[in-house]
């Protein structure tokens, strides 16, 4: 497996060095991980792993590994029961870009995202702004459940009825 290079915004380069595979290998093959959150280094652009967890790591430990205010990429082993009450599991790569994040880091991270699914194989794309957007597609919430961020938007306010956006 070479490390694999690829440019960035900027003229930046993003590298995922040998180390970074190796990590995503032990996750993977060896399930010597719950979960890896990566980050990309400035200003050299490598990809570098920046929490592996422990193999009995739960999802609220993952939740406690982002931050509030960067994007990162994380490999995530998902343990569930199919349907029929069967356990499975799956590899999910997550594209954590929370709204309090910078925009010019989001939009870095969304165009290398492909270099991570490339090089990640056999992973499940998710793309997440908020810890609920990844319980959602996991399959662990409902998306119409209550969450602790609700919308500050009321169709009742008088400035929504003078935009024309009153509820029906």
């Amino acid at each position: 497996m070479a490390a694999e290079e690829t440019k960035g915004d900027g003229g930046g380069v993003v590298e995922i060095g040998e180390d970074v595979l190796a990590a995503f290998q032990a996750l993977k093959l060896r399930r010597k991980h719950r979960f890896i959150v990566f980050k990309i280094e400035e200003p050299s652009y490598k990809l570098t792993a920046e929490t592996a967890s422990a193999p009995k790591a739960t999802f609220e430990d993952l939740k406690k590994a982002l931050p509030n205010t960067e994007p990162r990429y994380v490999v995530y082993d998902h343990e569930y029961k199919t349907a029929d009450g069967r356990p499975a599991d799956k590899l999910v790569l997550i594209s954590w870009q929370p709204e309090s994040s910078r925009p010019h880091l989001r939009t870095f991270y969304s165009s290398q995202k492909h270099k991570c699914t490339a090089a990640f194989s056999g992973v499940e794309d998710v793309f997440a702004r908020r810890a609920l957007d990844i319980e959602v597609a996991l399959g662990m919430k409902k998306a119409d459940e209550d969450s602790d961020e609700e919308s500050d938007w009321d169709p009742d306010d008088e400035g929504a009825v003078a935009l024309g956006m009153k509820k029906a």
